[in-house]
């Protein structure tokens, strides 16, 4: 057997395999020992570190060094490297702390520890653009002159400018109303008024359904310092959509999270023609009808000896503002028409509670006067339904003679898929035969 030959190989496989085991095991793994030829296996991991941006852990565990001009490579705006040390970087390029590095003939920034201090102007002195010193570049020598009227001297005067990231919408969207069923384009610009160029702009609208809306482009990859992006809005806005002001709020973020912004600006949903003809008209014509209805209820209480001078007051109230929901659909301002009956299901309510109080003063005849007054109610309506519409003058809107209630229709909800007065109407025909 050659020993020679199995001495060989073993020693050979000795010296491979001690570099990966003064390999090192925390941090960074170091392969290069092994000649540059090598790959790793399972249960061996690394990552590798270069760009980043401020308030970022693109670093992992190293420190991002930011560039005073915001920009390293592509979107980012510095370099990843160990946390020890105290370098600046500017295009690459470290700069040892106490260095000055002109920006421009006018102005400087200061390296320490790592971070370059804000920008710095002078009013006087020596600095050229893209050099470097280890002392103030703007400083000035004091001088002085002999003469008759004394002595004068000058120097250098500074005033620190802030270097931030910063964003801002510079042209919003401005107020607009829009139909159901309609659709319209809108446009917002946002603009880099920061020192550092900016990536993944990226707006959201909120304050309404997200499928209202489509936005193009959905976001800006980048941003340089003093550039804008406008972003285009198209509303499509549905036809279930409710007939209100809505408040619509743009949140705008960057990658850097102090670069960031909103604005606002209101959205009126008018109702459509179908929505007018189906919904708002009979609507109005039922709170008519129980407008008549409290009142009869208020007559009945009265001569049974009630006192009814809250429910007066309030059955006041709601004549009144049936009156102005009169004229606004006299005036095709349907929008206001619409809040208006709001407010007076609203005072119908209350008129409901009260109604309700007078069972505490006198249980023996509420249940009565209550009885009646559902009856009336379901009867009147039944009959109502077939109605044309009317104001409380009893005139016609000429605009709209074709108008036609649905039976089905709720007072408050609108359609219905049971026919429930179509219901009660053939309920009450066959106990009449």
């Amino acid at each position: 057997m050659n020993y020679r030959f199995v001495i060989y190989f073993i020693s050979i496989s000795i010296i491979l395999s001690s570099s990966i085991i003064f390999a090192e095991t925390t941090g960074q793994i170091n392969l290069t020992s092994l000649g540059g030829n090598a790959s790793a296996i399972t249960g061996v991991y690394g990552y590798t570190v270069d760009f980043c941006n401020a308030n970022t852990s693109q670093c992992f565990d190293y420190k991002c060094f930011v560039d005073f001009d915001g920009t390293s490579s592509g979107s980012y705006s510095g370099w990843c490297n160990q946390s020890a040390i105290t370098n600046c970087y500017h295009n690459g390029i470290a700069h040892a702390t106490g260095i000055y590095y002109c920006r421009t003939n006018t102005t400087y920034h200061l390296c320490t520890s790592g971070s370059w201090g804000s920008q710095t102007s002078c009013s006087s002195g020596s600095c050229t653009v893209d050099s470097t010193s280890t002392s103030n570049p703007c400083s000035v020598a004091s001088s002085s002159s002999s003469s008759s009227s004394g002595g004068a001297s000058s120097t250098a005067t500074t005033t620190t400018l802030l270097n931030t990231a910063s964003i801002k919408i510079s042209q919003n969207i401005d107020d607009f109303s829009i139909e159901q069923e309609k659709s319209i384009d809108k446009s917002f610009t946002v603009t880099n008024d920061g020192k550092f160029k900016l990536s993944d702009i990226t707006p959201i609208l909120s304050g309404i359904d997200s499928s209202w809306y489509s936005l193009s482009p959905s976001k800006t990859s980048s941003l340089n310092s003093n550039s804008s992006s406008t972003f285009n809005i198209n509303f499509n806005i549905s036809s279930f959509a409710e007939i209100k002001e809505y408040t619509v709020t743009i949140d705008v973020t960057t990658n850097d999270t102090n670069a960031k912004t909103s604005a606002s600006f209101k959205m009126k949903v008018l109702p459509s023609q179908e929505t007018i003809e189906k919904e708002i008209i009979p609507r109005y014509n039922l709170l008519v009808l129980a407008s008549d209805d409290f009142e009869n209820v208020i007559s009945t209480l009265d001569k049974a000896g009630k006192n009814t001078t809250e429910l007066s007051k309030i059955l006041s109230a709601i004549k009144s503002r049936l009156e102005e929901v009169n004229a606004s659909l006299e005036s095709k301002d349907y929008f206001t028409a619409t809040n208006l009956m709001d407010s007076v299901q609203d005072l119908m309510e209350e008129f409901r509670n009260e109604l309700g109080k007078s069972n505490e003063s006198s249980q023996s005849n509420i249940f009565f006067l209550i009885g009646i007054f559902a009856i009336v109610l379901v009867s009147s309506s039944i009959l109502y339904l077939f109605w044309p519409y009317r104001s409380l003058k009893a005139k016609k809107i000429k605009t709209l003679p074709s108008i036609k209630t649905p039976i089905d229709f709720d007072l408050k909800y609108g359609y219905k898929k049971a026919n429930i007065f179509q219901k009660i109407s053939s309920k009450l025909r066959r106990k009449k035969v």
